[in-house]
């Protein structure tokens, strides 16, 4: 949610239309509607999200079993004189619960793996070379007190929420009133002041991910019937991000696809997250896309059962019976390495092993 909620920046304080805009949707018939409230139609629509998006189902489950496929295709980079793509896949089967726990099999390019976390512990073993690595935790996990996905979903909107609404270092404008696929929206700008700053000159560190929406700005259109969202544009300068969402929703208010354009430098393509729920308008799956215009190709395919046990059974981060025991960084650097053979083939690729954390 969070990496899919990318929005527009404002630079000096002046609204400006920026890239983010660029292959977006478009609106119809705009007015100015001064009179409204922009900080209480982004407040609406905090509150609209998990009340057509989150069902009571979800207070009832406290696991979700997953299966997985992924792939992905890098093109060849002819500077260093290379001909075919590279293909990369693997298949995920595991289970996954509101406190973090999760225990994950994989098998694929990085051969045949387990994944554990649990309270106490984390682990990772290789099959294939018949190694394992593991570690204690040293700090509590920040979810460690949820036990149901209604809490887990919660956890992640409501960071949402406080950066954007209760921090107080965004101010709010009301752009306009448009008609977008025939229904009336208003267009909210979001922004911060913020000094003038050097973009980045290399790609953003993978650290800056799940933060990087702290800054740059938003403009938010928002259906004036229910105040869901409609489209989101991101504008973040600084890190070269530039990217829209358009929200598409069935008669039930779901989002059963969310198309993305993805304007930032060096990664520019076209995408989609489709969604698939079932009577209970319990999520049951999804697909994710992504077309890149320099050839890169994403595409993630999941099944999800969510389930309600009465007594879970702890997850034990238990090494495997005769596998040897390496240092963490080793090991996943003999895993990653397993994809081309080799790690100069890997940045021929433009993949930099430092930038890998699981």
């Amino acid at each position: 949610m969070i990496l899919l909620l990318s929005l527009l920046c404002f630079q000096n304080n002046d609204p400006t239309i920026s890239k983010s805009h660029q292959r977006g949707p478009t609106l119809n018939d705009e007015i100015v509607l001064p009179q409204e409230s922009p900080y209480e139609i982004i407040q609406k629509m905090f509150v609209a999200i998990p009340q057509h998006w989150f069902k009571p189902e979800y207070k009832r489950s406290n696991q979700v079993a997953i299966t997985a496929d992924l792939q992905a295709e890098l093109p060849p980079r002819e500077k260093y004189g290379q001909t075919e793509s590279m293909s990369f896949s693997t298949r995920v089967d595991g289970q996954y619960r509101p406190n973090g726990d999760y225990q994950y099999q994989l098998e694929g390019n990085l051969g045949r793996m387990t994944l554990l976390n649990t309270p106490v512990r984390e682990m990772m073993a290789s099959h294939n070379l018949k190694a394992y690595a593991d570690q204690p935790k040293r700090t509590r996990s920040p979810n460690a007190n949820l036990r149901s996905f209604d809490s887990w979903l919660m956890s992640y909107l409501n960071p949402l929420k406080a950066q954007i609404l209760d921090s107080g270092i965004y101010r709010y404008a009301y752009g306009a009133s448009g008609i977008y696929e025939g229904r009336p929206v208003h267009v909210i700008r979001v922004y911060k002041p913020m000094k003038q700053t050097k973009e980045i000159k290399g790609p953003m560190p993978l650290n800056r991910l799940w933060t990087f929406w702290h800054d740059g700005g938003y403009e938010i259109w928002v259906y004036q019937d229910n105040f869901l969202p409609a489209a989101i544009f991101y504008t973040n300068g600084p890190d070269l991000i530039f990217a829209n969402l358009t929200f598409h929703y069935d008669r039930n208010h779901f989002p059963t696809e969310i198309s993305f354009v993805n304007n930032s430098v060096g990664f520019e393509g076209e995408g989609s997250f489709r969604l698939a729920f079932n009577a209970n308008g319990i999520l049951e799956g999804f697909r994710f896309e992504f077309n890149g215009q320099r050839g890169q190709t994403i595409r993630l395919d999941a099944s999800l059962d969510f389930e309600f046990l009465a007594r879970p059974e702890p997850l034990r981060a238990l090494p495997p019976f005769g596998y040897q025991k390496v240092n963490r960084d080793h090991l996943k650097l003999l895993m990653m390495t397993q994809i081309t053979g080799g790690l100069l083939q890997l940045k021929k690729y433009g993949l930099n092993i430092k930038n890998f954390k699981f």
